[in-house]
């Protein structure tokens, strides 16, 4: 599997090559994520050093909580995004992450219409902000 941008588009592209995976290959992949989610995340996407450094100073309970959030959607093939804000450019905020946090979110959307059945979708949302 190719190594992706860390970007919107990028997790884009890496859940279009994954969503046309068998469902045993998929189950691969859920189960690596399950697994070790940093060591996943770092074969898939391209990080910087900095980010690698910030992915692994990330407290064990929040990886847990992302990794299975994560191999759930993954694993019904349902829609993740990626929300990544600018930070107010400093070089400190740069070099050290310092004000940046990471939130995850589940959407639901309900739509009903005469003409056709009722439909629920799912998203989970992942954004990377920048406190002030």
């Amino acid at each position: 599997m190719n190594k992706h941008e860390f970007s919107p588009a990028g997790l884009q592209a890496l859940l279009a090559e994954l969503y046309q995976l068998s469902d045993s290959e998929l189950a691969l992949e859920v189960a690596a994520i399950l697994a070790n989610f940093r060591n996943w995340l770092i074969s898939r996407f391209n990080f910087e050093p900095s980010q690698i450094a910030y992915l692994e100073a990330i407290d064990n309970l929040f990886i847990v909580a992302a990794a299975t959030a994560t191999a759930q959607f993954i694993a019904a093939r349902q829609a993740i995004s990626l929300v990544k804000e600018e930070p107010v450019p400093t070089q400190k905020r740069e070099e050290e992450g310092e004000g940046k946090f990471i939130r995850i979110k589940k959407e639901s959307n309900y739509r009903y219409a005469a003409d056709t059945p009722y439909q629920t979708e799912d998203t989970l949302v992942f954004t990377i902000a920048y406190q002030n």
